[in-house]
């Protein structure tokens, strides 16, 4: 299977059916992720009650779109714990891809870089 994602290490790829993106996994510097921030919050931030609706209930066809655009514009650095019931449904979705691009938003905003 190629690699959906242009910047993927096969190294760390997480899932089995397709490949996280590089930069996502990756530790960044405090000011890289600072400036991430802010250009989702400017870019994003109102959409935020949007963006938890359609995860809270959404079709399988509305969600995985969204959590790709979560983690490819680095939205989830503006997201908070609020989420975490809207993306619980996300996880009990039909579409297996949707339930593995929740993994990918809560395993690396909520558990692997959660800054402490």
């Amino acid at each position: 299977m190629s690699c959906a994602f242009s910047a993927c290490d096969p190294t760390i790829c997480a899932l089995p059916g397709g490949c996280v993106p590089m930069r996502f996994w990756r530790q960044v510097q405090p000011r890289e992720a600072e400036q991430a921030r802010l250009r989702a919050l400017a870019k994003y931030g109102p959409q935020l009650p949007e963006f938890k609706r359609i995860l809270n209930e959404g079709t399988s066809e509305e969600r995985l779109p969204l959590l790709m655009k979560v983690v490819g514009e680095q939205i989830f650095r503006i997201m908070d714990d609020s989420f975490l019931p809207a993306l619980s449904k996300c996880a009990e979705d039909n579409d297996n891809q949707v339930r593995n691009q929740v993994v990918i938003v809560v395993g690396g905003h909520w558990v692997w870089w959660r800054e402490k």
